[in-house]
């Protein structure tokens, strides 16, 4: 975490010359102890999800979520910009001493290898890691091939309304790894049977909502953000089909890391990515 941490701080300033914005530089210096937060907390998250401690992993997202808002509206009122990205370390560091404290390990000794158990850690935060580079790549490079701020603005908006389904739905992720690696080790048939039923859900949800997300996507900008981003609704309702194929991806990803298969999500996953630069060079 902390080798990660110090790469994050050195290379904001590549980034930043990259987008010609040298402005971004002490902003993103300040998020860096997010990456050690994040990082712990996903980690106690993961133990919630895989021990079915579900309770504890609502309330840690609860009291990041609320934490965020308040502190984000508060401290942007009176500093800016710069409060309200303050507020993001803040509000993960409440979060983590929630879970810290809620999280009992068990220390009894059991059936597993710790060299395994890196292994596959190893493998997933790969896959995580390439994700989150796919799902921010985009706007990234809006912001360095154009140098329009008005327009990345825009793209920002569409894409932020376009990933509300994967947000919503992805969530299902984190109980589809540990449930189909519970019911692999009993029957193939049983965790093949689960996966379908999840995904049949999701679908029943996902598509119609991506219909209506795209038809109805430029009163929707106009309503969470102001009519001045009127422009962002084409954008945005196609980024809504991509964002809904990227949601049944992830899905899908997860359900293969939960049997194992974390070898093949990580090339797709790279694959995806060297096709998201390509395209958008």
């Amino acid at each position: 975490g902390i080798v990660i941490a110090a790469a994050y701080f050195l290379l904001a300033i590549p980034l930043t010359a990259m987008l010609n914005d040298k402005s971004l530089l002490q902003l993103l210096w300040v998020l860096t102890p997010m990456v050690l937060v994040y990082g712990t907390t996903a980690v106690l998250g993961g133990f919630f999800t895989g021990t079915g401690r579900f309770l504890e992993q609502s309330i840690q997202l609860a009291i990041y979520s609320t934490s965020r808002l308040i502190l984000t509206l508060l401290l942007a009122y009176f500093f800016s910009i710069a409060g309200a990205v303050v507020a993001l370390p803040i509000a993960a560091l409440i979060a983590l001493s929630y879970a810290s404290r809620a999280a009992r390990l068990n220390t009894a000794k059991g059936d597993y290898h710790t060299k395994d158990i890196y292994s596959l850690s190893t493998k997933l935060a790969l896959f995580s890691a390439l994700i989150a580079t796919f799902m921010n790549i985009d706007i990234l490079m809006v912001k360095a091939l154009l140098g329009n701020d008005s327009l990345t603005g825009y793209y920002t908006a569409a894409s932020t309304i376009a990933r509300i389904p994967y947000f919503v739905l992805t969530a299902l992720g984190a109980l589809l790894l540990p449930s189909v690696a519970e019911k692999l080790t009993l029957s193939g048939q049983q965790a093949q049977k689960f996966i379908q039923e999840a995904m049949r859900y999701v679908l029943i949800a996902l598509v119609p909502g991506t219909v209506v997300l795209a038809v109805t996507a430029k009163p929707l900008v106009m309503l969470l953000y102001k009519s001045d981003y009127a422009a962002a609704a084409e954008p945005a309702a196609i980024l809504a089909v991509g964002t809904a194929a990227l949601t049944i991806a992830y899905l899908i990803s997860s359900a293969l890391n939960g049997a194992g298969k974390t070898r093949t999500t990580v090339t797709v996953a790279a694959i995806m990515l060297a096709g998201s630069i390509v395209a958008n060079i």
